[in-house]
């Protein structure tokens, strides 16, 4: 970070300061309420201006994964955010899905909780999501018209258009993890994304009902 960044990890916080941060209505149980994007966060005072373009104030580390109980089919995704030494864990389930979509969901769902500019390192099992944004393929999607280099529609695009403005605002840092190799973190997030997919308030995937 720039000297005219603030960093959080000299103060301290409470725990329920955590859970402002992360946004006053997520539930125990680690479901989301998707369509709440509206989470605030308090601003601590830390005795100096905050710069209010480009500024980051705080450093997150997000694990995410996505499955989907035969490709297509049933699906979740899962993530954890720690911020503070403290964890929180959220998921969703979708009635009819795909892997590649649930994996670029977690990303999403959890940026969508920090709604000021972050640094935050994201660590995946997908090459999919890591490669799409750390090789430039969505730029060079978007240069193309949303057409791949084969000249056939890209897929996903409805969720690739939601992650865009997302990247812009956070700092945002992607890691390939291998998948099922003791990661504690991922392990937990296959486990939650995978009794999301099982959950009994799964949702329709409009986007992927769409390309179908």
């Amino acid at each position: 970070m720039g000297p005219d960044c603030l960093c959080l990890r000299s103060c301290s916080f409470s725990q329920s300061q955590f859970i402002m941060f992360l946004g006053k209505r997520l539930l125990p149980t680690g479901q989301e309420n998707e369509e709440d994007t509206s989470l605030t966060a308090p601003t601590p005072s830390l005795g100096a201006p905050e710069k209010k373009s480009q500024a980051t104030d705080t450093d997150v580390t997000i694990y995410t994964d996505g499955s989907s109980l035969g490709n297509p089919g049933p699906g979740g995704w899962a993530a954890i955010l720690v911020w503070g030494g403290q964890k929180k864990e959220i998921s969703k389930g979708y009635l009819e899905t795909t892997n590649n979509r649930m994996e670029i969901r977690g990303v999403i769902h959890a940026l969508m909780h920090l709604t000021r500019p972050c640094t935050v390192h994201v660590y995946t099992d997908s090459r999919y999501v890591c490669d799409a944004v750390s090789k430039r393929w969505i730029a060079a999607w978007v240069k193309n018209g949303w057409k791949t280099s084969a000249k056939k529609p890209v897929k996903n695009r409805d969720l690739w258009e939601r992650l865009m403005p997302l990247l812009r605002k956070h700092k945002v840092h992607f890691h390939w993890i291998k998948a099922h190799d003791g990661h504690p973190e991922n392990e937990r997030c296959d486990e939650l994304a995978k009794n999301a997919a099982k959950s009994s308030d799964r949702e329709a995937d409009a986007g992927y009902l769409a390309e179908a």
